[in-house]
């Protein structure tokens, strides 16, 4: 009893140091990016105007996290924080989970004590728990389910699997994984001489396994359907197939770039290649010693190995953010082979916990720009902006390119400001051919803005920058003087 109760508290423990690593960088208000924005934007439509159906708005994704993020902002109020908040609180869920599943493969407590210290520390999901991105939440149901298969409860299995497509649809990547960790932690594998599972049971489980997904999927299907918009599946399957293979000049490109990735994923390639060789260390052992869990070890492996290839050898943008689905599964073979060789003595156990504390620390502590993904100007000061625009600029017509997202974020859903996008200086002039008064015009920086001004003028579009904030330009536009008629 003392020993369960120690065993509860340390995973208390854990989960608040995990806790602690991933608010530190919820509270430092860094600017949402463009696709964050969008999201809360969404989930601010959803919730605070009772947009259930988002009318008029294209979205490639599930409503369920913008419905979330939406929640949040009507109880804690808009800011960065709030919308942010509902992702830390996936990543823990998604901690808790990935414990419960090493602990039912390796069976042993400590190595799933070394598990969750691994996954807590680990440098992408840090820094991807406090952004608006669908990953985490998606994650976390993915682990769920994952935890359900090793228990041979394929209903729930297919409820969670189909609650993490509604989080992301990239989920259905990961669905043979969760199957095959489900089917390969089965006695039939784990033990010697197991007599093999009757046919009967295997369609039983199947039936409810696509059950319990349909109960998840239906509603979020059915709210598709109910939307005068493209449909999110249609758009999405379009907006993320590259619709090739990688070229011959790529490969080796691609091959630097991921290697790159993953490399920061865990916080260096020295840490990099450590935990490569442990996983090997980790497979191989497995298979000499006709571990229990040598089938799991190995599948998971083959499909780290496939997923992979299929990134690398398919024309998929190159982000960070898409070796999430897969980064768990690798902490998980690494704990393993960790916990199978601390087993072997007390003393182990506390040597890995402090090695892994050392080595893994400072990547925790640092891990935030791995979300920031690379943007052409600095958003800092964007919500000073947006106020100013608010105050001084009601009612005025306001032409963007650059912000987009951000900047309807910012300005809220109150706003009096006409936020006008226009694609090209030739269109925005060729509108203003048939407008009076003054308009006005945000940009990023003077230097971006050069050639749209250039062109303007030769249209003759008069503009004058008439307000700086940060490196923010508001300017004045002066449709061209008409001539008085004849």
């Amino acid at each position: 009893m003392k020993r369960h109760r120690a065993a509860l508290w340390l995973n208390v423990l854990l989960l608040l140091i995990g806790a602690g690593l991933r608010f530190q960088y919820l509270v430092d208000d860094e600017p949402l990016h463009p696709d964050e924005a969008l999201f809360a934007t969404l989930g601010r439509r959803m919730v605070q105007q009772q947009d259930w159906l988002l009318n008029g708005a294209t979205t490639d994704k599930p409503p369920l996290t913008y419905l979330l993020v939406g929640v949040s902002l009507a109880g804690v109020g808009q800011s960065e924080f709030a919308a942010r908040l509902p992702s830390v609180f996936g990543s823990l869920i998604g901690a808790t989970a990935f414990f419960a599943l090493i602990r039912r493969l390796s069976k042993h407590t400590p190595t799933a004590h070394l598990g969750l210290l691994l996954y807590i520390l680990s440098p992408l999901e840090i820094a991807f728990a406090p952004t608006i991105f669908q990953d985490t939440f998606m994650l976390a149901c993915v682990l769920l389910a994952a935890v359900w298969a090793t228990h041979q409860k394929w209903g729930w299995t297919g409820a969670l699997l189909g609650l993490a497509w509604v989080m992301k649809p990239t989920a259905l990547w990961v669905l043979p994984l969760v199957i095959g960790i489900g089917i390969f932690s089965s006695s039939v594998w784990s033990f010697e001489n197991a007599p093999p599972i009757p046919l009967s049971r295997i369609f039983n489980h199947a039936k409810r396994f696509i059950f319990g997904a349909l109960f998840t999927l239906v509603p979020i299907l059915a709210w598709d359907m109910a939307r005068p918009q493209q449909s999110f599946v249609t758009l999405g399957g379009y907006n993320n197939n590259p619709g090739r293979l990688a070229r011959a000049d790529e490969i080796g490109s691609r091959t630097e770039a991921w290697l790159h990735l993953l490399a920061d994923a865990f916080g260096g390639p020295i840490i990099g290649i450590l935990i490569f060789f442990i996983v090997m260390a980790c497979l191989i052992y497995t298979a000499r010693k006709r571990h229990p869990a040598r089938w799991v070890s190995w599948m998971i492996a083959l499909f780290l190995v496939w997923y992979l290839g299929l990134y690398w050898l398919v024309a998929f943008s190159i982000r960070i953010r898409y070796l999430l689905p897969i980064m768990p599964f690798i902490l998980l073979l690494a704990a393993l082979a960790i916990g199978e060789w601390a087993s072997h003595g007390q003393w182990r156990v506390w040597f890995s916990a402090i090695g892994i504390m050392l080595v893994m620390t400072h990547p925790a502590l640092t891990a935030r720009s791995l979300s920031r993904e690379p943007q052409d100007f600095d958003l800092q000061g964007i919500d000073e902006l947006a106020d100013t625009l608010n105050r001084d600029f009601t009612g005025r017509i306001v032409y963007d390119y650059w912000l987009g997202w951000e900047l309807g974020w910012y300005l809220g859903e109150d706003t009096d400001v006409w936020l006008v996008y226009f694609s090209t200086p030739e269109e925005l002039a060729a509108h203003l051919q048939t407008e009076t008064g003054a308009r006005y015009l945000v940009a990023p920086n003077e230097e971006l803005a050069q050639m749209w001004f250039y062109l303007l003028n030769v249209k003759n579009v008069r503009t004058t920058p008439i307000r700086h904030i940060h490196n923010f330009v508001i300017y004045e536009v002066m449709p061209p003087l008409k001539s008085p008629p004849e």
